[in-house]
């Protein structure tokens, strides 16, 4: 029987391994690695507090693209959305707990488990060696596992601390370089004046845990633009981005907003126009030439990340709270360093339009989001991949660079048989792959490569051309 190891068993994980169960045309095992207690819940959905939500209603959360209300059914069903009150808006979305999302991950893949040969091996790898037929994945416990085909999905690395920092500052309890240990902010004084490193979804969860926890003092969140992610309106509206796609950013760029113009004029607001274009930006990415693609990233990635990831109304609103009544500042500037001094931490920045300033506070968090250079990954996997040359980052340094069936290409650009990558990995490539069902389209596509790859009776890992 033909063996199939996963490596992260986030989301994007969990949902390769479900669409192969469910690929009738698969035989075979599969393996996910994954050190977690439980399978589908990654960062995103695992270390989540109580408080931080999904960022679209729950009957527009789905693995499968032919249901996607499963998750919302789901919900009703566990009764989940009713011992959920603060969930429900006035219209009756439920925007639910990404706790209980990871849940219902985790609930599809123990049913799969249950009929096929499918396993949870907890563990971290730390190491991908080719074998004779196949690969062998070293894991940090000593052990190996082997397999005919290895599909890598873990994404999200800590994020990177660019900015000066005395040693002093260095060794202050009140540093927080990773935001995702939630343990680190229950050391913060209810009445501490904290400050936030980036104004995106990272810094709205660090918020919502802080006020959670209690925090009433001030919050000061820097960004070079201070953009804040933006709010949902209509769902559902049927409109296309318009073809022959733009070969330029600049073409991209005027072709959106004659789209989103449109779409105001119908006085159906800005959002339809932003899922078009994202619905359209796998398609679309890969016809961009590389300087283009450079471009877009340089000068429009901000802005669209605010419009494309948004935040669920009670988080909205919590924030908004937070500005309205002071205790929560959004300010534009750029950051210097950072020292200490008498026991407060010392954020040194620049307003913009202002002079230079201090904030004495007894709380930094760095809430720039993962970083996604591997060539800066402490990760051993990574490193020992991008040493031996197995693999190589994309040239924007998103992720792995990877052919257009989803194989790692090598140092020297060859695809690697039986190495695949699904999800945020493959954005350098492919564009849009970081949302729900983008991700999951992506992973089932994946699975179905896999399934045919491995119906070949010889040969189960050889590269078709």
């Amino acid at each position: 029987m033909r063996r199939v190891v996963v490596i992260g068993g986030g989301f994007t994980g969990t949902a390769l391994a479900i669409h192969l169960a469910r690929d009738p045309a698969f035989v075979g095992t599969v393996t996910v690695v994954e050190p977690g207690a439980s399978l589908g819940a990654g960062i995103a959905y695992g270390l989540a507090g109580p408080d931080h939500r999904i960022n679209v209603p729950a009957d527009r959360m789905s693995v499968f693209r032919e249901t996607p209300a499963d998750f919302g059914r789901w919900m009703a069903a566990t009764g989940r959305d009713e011992s959920d009150p603060e969930g429900w808006t006035a219209d009756r979305d439920h925007y639910s707990r990404r706790l209980d999302f990871g849940a219902y991950m985790a609930d599809l893949f123990a049913r799969e488990a249950a009929r096929r040969p499918f396993a949870h091996r907890r563990g971290r790898a730390v190491g991908l060696t080719p074998a004779t037929r196949g690969w062998t994945i070293s894991l940090e416990d000593g052990t190996c596992l082997a397999a005919d085909v290895v599909v890598l999905t873990a994404s999200h690395a800590a994020p990177a601390f660019r900015w000066p920092l005395s040693g002093e500052a260095a060794a202050h309890p009140g540093l927080i370089r990773d935001p995702w240990s939630t343990a680190s902010l229950s050391d913060v004084a209810p009445d501490a004046g904290v400050f936030i490193v980036g104004t995106g979804l990272t810094m709205a969860d660090t918020v919502v845990s802080l006020r959670r926890r209690g925090h009433r003092g001030p919050i000061t969140a820097v960004s070079r633009r201070a953009l804040l992610p933006r709010g949902h309106g209509v769902f559902g509206a049927d409109v296309r981005f318009p073809e022959p796609f733009p070969t330029t950013a600049t073409g991209t760029l005027r072709a959106l907003r004659r789209l989103i113009a449109t779409c105001e004029g119908q006085g159906i607001g800005w959002h339809p126009a932003i899922d078009a274009f994202r619905g359209a930006l796998r398609r679309l990415w890969p016809g961009l030439p590389a300087e283009e693609q450079d471009r877009a990233l340089r000068h429009l990635r901000a802005w669209w990340d605010v419009h494309r990831y948004r935040i669920a109304p009670q988080v909205a609103a919590l924030l908004a709270e937070g500005r309205r009544d002071g205790w929560l500042r959004v300010a534009a500037g750029r950051i210097e360093g950072f020292d200490a001094r008498q026991g407060k931490l010392i954020a040194r920045w620049q307003p913009r339009g202002g002079a230079r300033t201090e904030t004495p506070v007894a709380a930094l968090v760095n809430c720039t989001g993962p970083d996604a250079d591997p060539g800066r990954s402490a990760d051993p996997l990574f490193q020992g991949l991008l040493a031996t040359g197995i693999a190589r980052p994309d040239r924007h340094r998103l992720g792995l660079d990877i052919g257009a069936d989803g194989h790692v290409l090598d140092r020297s650009g060859r695809p690697q048989p039986g190495f695949f990558i699904a999800g945020p990995l493959g954005r350098g490539r492919l564009g849009e792959v970081m949302g729900v069902p983008e991700a999951s389209d992506h992973a089932r596509e994946i699975a179905a490569r896999i399934a045919t790859d491995l119906a070949i009776p010889s040969h189960a890992c050889e590269l078709k051309t």
